[in-house]
């Protein structure tokens, strides 16, 4: 069960990984960030839907969990991605990303203050190691705008809340479609209702970039959150963050291979410290394991 988690988790990672190369192709055809995540959780809804159907799955939910995934959606669903995406315009695209990864360490202090959760020498070890190799991606002149700097960090504490309650609140066992279609549709309401207050949102696209966030939908509101979910029941918040990880790894790959970015040697150094992280990280759950 402990390999299925990681894997899950990792897989999670990269398909988040490959997304933004997807959404950036949308942004030249007219799209924009707002609009975006509101159609990437709208889209994955009759998939869904029509999923628990097949599966017998009834759709209400008991108020007390209505409530807790209203809440965790407005964290991870719909704050998250406005958050971070509000941060690029001040401290652009590479340094508000790394500043979000520094999640992990939001959801480590989390469960250790708020749940008593002990985190053991090896995760923090492994912590410490992937959060320098995250470093290493950092444009660190563009850390004087205070404001960019608080909103991308801003941005990694509500998605670290998002992945403790979701472990906490018991939300993580719920049937997989059935929590991410209420994740999604919250969201989706939530986005549209800030859409249509700032009149971001644009419905004038051509088809292929209807068709390309179609895509995205599938493989992030869809794939991506059910393996996540998964991977949270499995290893917990705390240990499914570091593993998480490896969505700047695929980043990085992914914007050498199809967007022409520059893939320095720092940015190597820090993918592969942030792989020695994971490594052992993976060696002491199995050690765990074999006790």
């Amino acid at each position: 069960m402990k390999t299925a988690g990681i894997i899950f988790t990792i897989l999670s990672a990269l398909l988040f990984a490959i997304s933004p190369v997807l959404v950036s192709w949308t942004y030249g055809w007219g799209n924009n960030p707002l609009t975006m995540v509101l159609f990437r959780n709208l889209f994955v809804l009759p998939v869904l839907f029509v999923l628990m159907k097949r599966d017998h799955i009834a759709v209400r939910l008991p108020r007390d969990q209505f409530f807790q995934l209203l809440f965790v959606a407005a964290m991870g669903s719909c704050l998250t991605p406005l958050l971070l995406y509000s941060s690029y315009t001040y401290v652009g695209v590479g340094t508000g990303t790394t500043l979000h990864f520094f999640y992990p360490i939001f959801v480590a202090l989390f469960c250790r203050f708020f749940y008593h959760e002990k985190l053991g020498q090896a995760k923090v070890l492994a912590l410490i190691l992937a959060l320098t190799g995250t470093l290493f991606f950092m444009d660190f002149s563009n850390l004087k705008n205070l404001a960019g700097v608080a909103t991308a960090l801003a941005s990694g504490m509500t998605y670290a809340f998002y992945m403790v309650l979701l472990e906490k609140k018991g939300l993580s066992r719920l049937n997989p479609f059935l929590c991410s279609f209420w994740l999604a549709l919250f969201a989706a309401a939530d986005l549209f209702v800030v859409g249509s207050f700032t009149d971001v949102l644009c419905f004038q696209q051509p088809v292929i970039s209807y068709l390309t966030m179609i895509v995205i939908a599938m493989m992030t509101s869809f794939l991506a959150v059910v393996l996540l979910q998964k991977g949270i029941e499995t290893l917990g918040s705390s240990t499914a963050s570091i593993f998480c990880l490896f969505e700047p790894i695929g980043s990085v790959i992914c914007g050498a291979l199809f967007l022409h970015e520059n893939l320095t040697p720092a940015k190597i150094l820090g993918c592969l410290i942030i792989i020695l992280a994971v490594v052992l990280l993976i060696l002491a759950e199995w050690q765990k394991s074999e006790r």
